[in-house]
Order: structure tokens, then C-alpha cells, then sequence
């Protein structure tokens, strides 16, 4: 297969609260535990925990709320003027909140990524729930594990880079069955666990050149080494 050309990414952290998954990324970029940069922090909310990162961090953030803007198209303006000006050719959903234009996706194409803490993604496509809710139906659907996959403007399996199910969660799946909202609760820190583990494996074989989309389905040279197999 030949050599595999290692990337330099830059990215930019879109999170709305604060995300223990973003934490995770600026700890490992700031112990090279990561060869990526974190350059920009977007978050749309003015009170997000987020804010104290360009202190912490001495990384910018910006706080770009799509309800100030008259028309979406300046929203998107003002997404990509950031994104440009720090010269960002990566960007990791963090808890982010806000339905992503499509104007940036189509300018980062196979450039966005997000974990997510359901096994089969597509069951929960265009549905405005996050968090513990989430979690919660996806117990009521007895399928407990993590998704890490690119973000595209429709949901497309063939951008799923890795799948992790927990097996041997019966008894919160029998728990789930009598208190939801508790069973949620109980999972969420393994849930956890696993996105954080998962989203930084990706961004480790992103560069290291091991795995691309071609023909708009992900290819992972060496999933082994890459840990996403």
C-alpha cells in the first residue's frame, strides 16, 4: 500500500455546555497525546463553561449564536469567517447543540466528526434529542454502545468509522424496564467512557493517514493498529 502520509489537522471544537469529550481532546493535544492542534472553540451559548478554555487553554473561543442573526446565511458567514481565519481544516462536535448549516459541511466535507451514544445512529436521525434522553430511548430500544462517524447533511451508514456495542448490560437493560431515567443515568458515565476513547482512536488514525473516505465509504488501513476495529 505504500507509505501512509500522516495529516496535519487543525481543529476547531464545537461544543454548546462544555463537553467532557472536548475536555478530553484539549488534554491530549496539550500533553501530545495528539499530534492535532486545537485552534478554535465555537460555542453558542454565552454562559457555556467553554469560555474559560481561552484562558486555560489560550485557545480562542468564540461565542456565535445563530438567534442574533437576521437570515441563517449570515450565521453561516460568521461560522466560516471564524473557521477561515484560524485556518481550520477539521472540526469535532462536542455536545453541540445546534443543527450544523449545511454550507459548512459542503466546505468540510469527511472534515466534521462526533461520537454519539447509540449503536445504530439511523434509528435516531433528525431527532432534536441529546444527552441522557437519548440515551434513555436508546435503552428503550435495548441497544446500549457508541458511534464515532463523520457528519454529512443526511446520515449515510458508509461514514460510520467505528461501532461499539456493550454487551452484558442486561441488567440495565432490565432496569431500564421498570426507572428509564435512572437507567440512563447509571449507563452515561460508560457511555462516556467509551465516546471519549473512541473519538480520540479516530482522530490518532485521521493522522496518521490511516483512515480516509474514498467513494464515500471510510477506509481504515491497518484497523488494528488504528484501534477502531
Amino acid at each position: 500500500m505504500g507509505t501512509l502520509r500522516r495529516e496535519k489537522v487543525k481543529i476547531a471544537i464545537f461544543t454548546s455546555k462544555g463537553s467532557p469529550i472536548a475536555e478530553k481532546i484539549l488534554e491530549a493535544s496539550r500533553k501530545k497525546r495528539l499530534g492535532s492542534r486545537i485552534a478554535l472553540i465555537i460555542t453558542d451559548r454565552p454562559n457555556s463553561p467553554a469560555i474559560e478554555w481561552d484562558k486555560k487553554e489560550k485557545i480562542s473561543v468564540q461565542i456565535i449564536r445563530p438567534d442574533v442573526f437576521r437570515k441563517p446565511v449570515y450565521y453561516e458567514e460568521a461560522l466560516l469567517r471564524q473557521l477561515r481565519d484560524h485556518k481550520i481544516n477539521f472540526i469535532c462536535l462536542c455536545g453541540y447543540r445546534q443543527k450544523l448549516p449545511e454550507e459548512i459541511i459542503r466546505e468540510f466535507e469527511h472534515r466534521i466528526i462526533k461520537s454519539i451514544p447509540v449503536v445504530n445512529p439511523e434509528d435516531f436521525h433528525g431527532k432534536e434529542i441529546y444527552g441522557k434522553k437519548l440515551i434513555a430511548e436508546a435503552l428503550a430500544a435495548e441497544k446500549i454502545g457508541v458511534v464515532v462517524k463523520f457528519v454529512e447533511a443526511g446520515f449515510d451508514p458508509n461514514l460510520i468509522i467505528s461501532q461499539y456495542e456493550i454487551h452484558g448490560a442486561e441488567f440495565t437493560k432490565r432496569f431500564a424496564r421498570i426507572n428509564l431515567e435512572e437507567a440512563a443515568k447509571t449507563i452515561a458515565p460508560t457511555l462516556l467512557f467509551y465516546e471519549k476513547r473512541l473519538m480520540l482512536d479516530a482522530l490518532r488514525a485521521i493522522e496518521r493517514g490511516q483512515l480516509k473516505v474514498e467513494d464515500n465509504k471510510v477506509v481504515i488501513h491497518n484497523p488494528r493498529a488504528a484501534n477502531l476495529k
